[in-house]
């Protein structure tokens, strides 16, 4: 096993050398000085090491630790590189804003867009949502962060506004899925949540037999509204 005095003694010259401290673990010294923890073992029937990092600012001690920790893993059937790989994964994916999403997806579609639909979009966020929760990690945003920014739309009578914009929320989230960088939709039942808007109400079709009746009588309207309907007709 190593002590602390044997490490800190431990140099190679010309070609890096390696001492065991049992277990799979033992300090990889390189040419220079450096020395590394590394932890040999076999996953799934091959063979793999893994870095624990420089000594000493890893002690003896911590790396002892660490070792039985990768093997906690091993244990429950889990390869130790690929969950280092995973937790460095989730770090990056929890500094991930949705503001930087929404730019991603953006830039995404806007090929498939029409110039000015794509300002109409980046204006609506610009306005409604990136200054709420733009700056949020878009995984720890949740269905009631998002209800409460809808409100705000919905609190000058905007409804109809709202549930457009909800839309571009959901796709947002949901371009964000497939890598991992988003676990879950938090739009995805806000609708039942929300104010729905007054339909629209359409005026009944004129059909093509009944429009000479129809011109007679706006001909016959001598105000205003038959100046207008006759000016819309000719444009």
């Amino acid at each position: 096993m190593l002590t602390d005095l044997l490490l800190n003694t431990l140099v190679a010259l010309d070609k890096p050398i390696k001492k065991s401290d049992g277990g799979g673990l033992h300090i990889f010294v390189l040419p220079f000085g450096r020395k590394r923890w590394r932890l040999a073992y076999r996953f799934e029937g091959k063979q793999k090491t893994i870095d624990g990092g420089e000594y000493p600012a890893v002690s003896l001690h911590r790396a002892r630790v660490w070792r039985e920790e990768m093997k906690a893993l091993l244990a429950a059937g889990t390869d130790p590189i690929a969950h280092k790989k995973e937790a460095r994964f989730q770090a990056v994916a929890d500094k991930v804003t949705f503001e930087m999403i929404a730019r991603e997806w953006i830039e995404a579609r806007r090929l498939a867009w029409s110039p000015r639909y794509a300002r109409l979009i980046e204006g609506r966020l610009e306005k409604d949502i990136l200054p709420v929760i733009g700056d949020k990690p878009i995984r720890s945003i949740l269905p009631r962060t998002m209800l409460e920014a809808l409100r705000v739309i919905e609190a000058r009578g905007s409804y109809e506004m709202a549930h457009r914009i909800k839309n571009h929320c959901s796709e947002i989230f949901r371009y964000a899925i497939p890598d991992g960088r988003c676990e879950t939709d938090p739009c995805r039942d806000l609708s039942a949540a929300m104010i729905k808007p007054s339909p629209v109400r359409h005026r009944a079709k004129i059909e093509i037999k009944d429009l000479p009746e129809f011109y007679a009588r706006l001909n016959a309207d001598a105000g205003w509204n038959s100046v207008i309907l006759r000016f819309a007709g000719r444009s």
